[in-house]
Order: structure tokens, then sequence, then C-alpha cells
């Protein structure tokens, strides 16, 4: 039997909450496939998820939680390519602009906030799921996450822009291979998480930066009006999808 909408979303935000919980995968799927059952036959019936859960689909999971073995060494081989992934925007920008470098800032600013996005990104599913956010306020929180991840990044871009010396400056050939090997890692990353947005925010957010390498603006002016552009972009984007999910939610209550 086909699950209502209503039900389909939790079991979609139960596998979301126990991944985000260390769970093991296969014992995750499991339970939701056992949950999906259980949730069909009373459906049927006329009940409500909130009803076969005892009116708290958040305490529902916890219980599930803590029902399931933590399988956390499973769940860090998903750390290393994030971790990549999170590295490969920190560096693509200055890749394009021909101007990539190291330097002390860099090397302790890029894992600190790569770490914090981790945390940042951790927090937003699991609250997310557990909480069972609706489409709008998912959106907002999303695009919170994403603004303050970039916005961090930027900060130390221009910290190690500004007030350090290199320790390392890539040649233009060496830029050139580091733009590349980025763009590889959010075509892979969007294949591995088959999510196309996974590839289009790298392209609003760097778009406007390949296009103003070919102009006479210094660095500094290239890299500001450049990402207050990929801003807009962004913004215009989100706003987009919104639109899109209204739409998509005006259609589902019609129908019902």
């Amino acid at each position: 039997m086909k699950l209502s909408k209503r039900s389909d979303e939790f079991v979609k935000n139960v596998r979301m909450y126990l991944f985000t919980s260390g769970k093991n995968e296969q014992e995750i799927v499991e339970v939701t496939g056992e949950l999906e059952d259980h949730l069909a036959e009373p459906e049927s019936r006329g009940k409500s998820v909130e009803s076969i859960t005892a009116g708290s689909p958040a305490e529902y999971m916890e219980s599930l939680e803590k029902e399931m073995t933590n399988d956390y060494a499973a769940w860090l081989k998903y750390v290393p390519f994030i971790g990549l992934f999170i590295v490969a925007y920190s560096v693509m920008g200055s890749a394009i602009n021909g101007a990539f470098e190291v330097n002390i800032i860099q090397l302790i600013g890029v894992p600190v906030v790569a770490i914090v996005s981790l945390i940042i990104y951790w927090a937003l599913f699991r609250n997310m799921a557990k909480k069972e956010w609706t489409g709008k306020k998912s959106f907002f929180a999303s695009f919170f996450a994403v603004t303050s991840v970039m916005l961090l990044f930027f900060v130390v871009a221009l910290s190690s822009m500004f007030f350090i010396e290199p320790l390392y400056v890539a040649s233009p050939k060496m830029n050139i291979v580091i733009a590349i090997i980025c763009a590889l890692i959010f075509v892979l990353g969007a294949i591995w998480l088959k999510q196309w947005i996974a590839i289009v925010i790298p392209i609003l957010l760097f778009g406007p930066q390949i296009a103003f390498s070919f102009t006479s603006f210094n660095d500094e002016w290239k890299i500001i009006v450049s990402w207050i552009i990929s801003m807009v972009l962004i913004y215009v984007m989100f706003a987009v999808h919104l639109l899109i999910l209204k739409k998509k939610e005006s259609k589902f209550a019609q129908r019902s």
C-alpha cells in the first residue's frame, strides 16, 4: 500500500535523523522498512502519524535512536569526502583568479571553518528531521547555513590576502590544475549526493569570478564585486526554489 505524503515525509525524516545519529546504514534501511509497513495498515483505517506515534513523532525518533546500536566508524567514511568538498569551495575562487596561495591563516582557518561547517550542516539536518520542519522553514534554515559557511570562508580568504605573507604561491598552470580538480570534486559530489544543487551553487558562486577574471579590475575588487553578484544569484535561486515548493504544497492541498 502506498503511504500518504505525511507518512512518507515522516519515514524520510526518521531515516535522516537516524543517519545523523551515527546508526548503521543497513539497520536504518531495515527499521524504516518496518516503519513503512507499520504505518500503512493503521493509515488504511484513517489513523494519522501522530496517533500512531502517541502524539510525538520526535519522541518516537528518540526511542528508535536509543534502541539501535551506534556505528560511527561507518558514518565517518563520509567525513573525508565532505571535508574535501568544503575545502574545494575555499580554494577554487583563488585558483580561478590565478591567485592560489597558502599561508598560515589558511592552514589554520580552512580546517577550522571546515569543521565548523560540518557541525552546522549536521545540526541543520538533524533538527530538520527531528522537528519535521516545513518546506519554507527548511528553506530558510538551509539558506542561513549555506550563507554562514560562505561568509566564514570569505573572511578567511580576505584575512589571508591582506594581513600575512604567503608560504606558497601557485604558478599559472598550477592554478588551472587546482581549479579543474575542484570542479571534478563538485561533479563527483553531485553524483554522490544525487543533488543537482551541488553543481549549481558552485556555478553561481564562481561563475562571476570567472567572468571578472577577464576584466581590468584589481584583485580585491574582483573578489568583492563577484562575491556580491554570486550572493544575489544564490538568493534568487533559493527564492525560485521556495516558489516551486509553495506551488507544490498548494497543489497537494487542493488534491486533499
